[in-house]
């Protein structure tokens, strides 16, 4: 118990300033306990703040991060706060000079950060009950991994890419794309904190898509989605607040609205059937795929795209829907045993 109490207090001795470090050094000594020199146990951690200079962008300013290292192995969390590398001090464990206009609110924002980590350091240990390091390691690595929006969305795209969920990953990449381009010309920045996703932004956001690309209220809502999910990810994993969460009640509201569907008449389907086309061209492709579909009471292109000649036994075609994961049962319709033979 002794031997944890030191390890805990070392690692709050971490997250102190060099003044508040020098008190508690002071404290501890009466109690025999040396946190000036090294102590050896299974977790070796530090915690430094710092703006990164290798991360510089195209203003001249640096992203304030947490450096964290564990076993060796260097972590960043983020403040969400860049600036000119001239506004920063290394003393008392490292602060924005008051030449910085806002050098306050980033102070208090280092600080509560720097004991966040400390804090996330302890839970760590506490809950690693004689684990390895590398456990610890992984705890520490998932808080920290995330620079902010865009990249906990690139992440989602990587993990639909490799999840082979291809329509997803074909509507959602573009939107994401959009957004951020928007974000981009909006802040300067190519990144965004998660809670800088604002309602005021999204609502922005909306106007732009309808009014510069041109998209309907369907489309927007579609958009809308693809955020959410993304923030929704983001509070599941500690990385967000919910109390900044711009969806729900009074706020921004995901509601399609209804679609007028308008179908082909049999003459029109005819006219599809029985068009020229050169065989094997890519619009004759195109025309087959779309007749599987209509014959098959409207499977989804991707479900008609992933089908194989497996999935047809004994007259009926088998096969999972790609959004749901339902199993479906078809009787295979005369029209459709034509096109077997293309």
């Amino acid at each position: 118990m002794v031997l944890k109490g030191i390890k805990y207090a070392h690692l709050f001795y971490l997250c102190l300033t060099k003044s508040s470090q020098r008190k508690f050094a002071l404290l501890a000594s009466k109690l025999r306990i040396c946190l000036t020199k090294k102590i050896s146990f299974s977790l070796a951690s530090s915690i430094k703040v710092a703006p990164l200079t290798f991360k510089k962008d195209k203003n001249g300013l640096c992203p304030i991060a947490i450096r964290i290292t564990v076993d060796r192995k260097i972590h960043y969390v983020y403040t969400g706060q860049r600036i000119d590398e001239k506004h920063w001090s290394e003393k008392e464990g490292g602060h924005v000079k008051s030449s910085h206009p806002s050098y306050k609110m980033i102070n208090t924002l280092i600080a509560n950060k720097r004991a966040e980590v400390a804090n996330t350091l302890i839970k760590a240990e506490l809950d690693k009950q004689g684990g390895s390091s590398a456990q610890v390691k992984k705890t520490i690595q998932k808080k920290t991994s995330v620079d902010g929006f865009f990249t906990l969305a690139n992440l989602h795209l990587e993990e639909l890419e490799k999840a082979k969920k291809v329509s997803r990953l074909w509507s959602e990449r573009p939107r994401i794309k959009h957004f951020r381009e928007f974000v981009t010309n909006s802040t300067g920045e190519s990144e965004i904190q998660f809670q800088d996703v604002s309602e005021t932004l999204l609502k922005k956001f909306i106007d732009y898509l309808k009014g510069n690309r041109d998209v309907g209220e369907r489309t927007a809502m579609n958009y809308m989605v693809v955020i959410r999910t993304i923030l929704n990810r983001a509070i599941e994993e500690g990385l967000c607040d919910k109390k900044h969460y711009p969806f729900g009640k009074g706020k921004i509201s995901i509601r399609f609205p209804e679609s007028v569907k308008i179908g082909l008449t049999e003459s029109e389907v005819k006219q599809i059937e029985e068009l020229e086309l050169l065989a094997n061209s890519p619009i004759w492709h195109a025309r087959n795929v779309w007749l599987i579909s209509f014959y098959f009471a409207g499977i989804r292109n991707g479900d008609v795209l992933r089908l194989k000649w497996s999935d047809l036994k004994d007259n009926r075609l088998y096969y999972t829907m790609g959004k749901n994961k339902k199993v479906v049962s078809v009787k295979i319709p005369d029209k459709a045993e034509a096109l077997q033979a293309l």
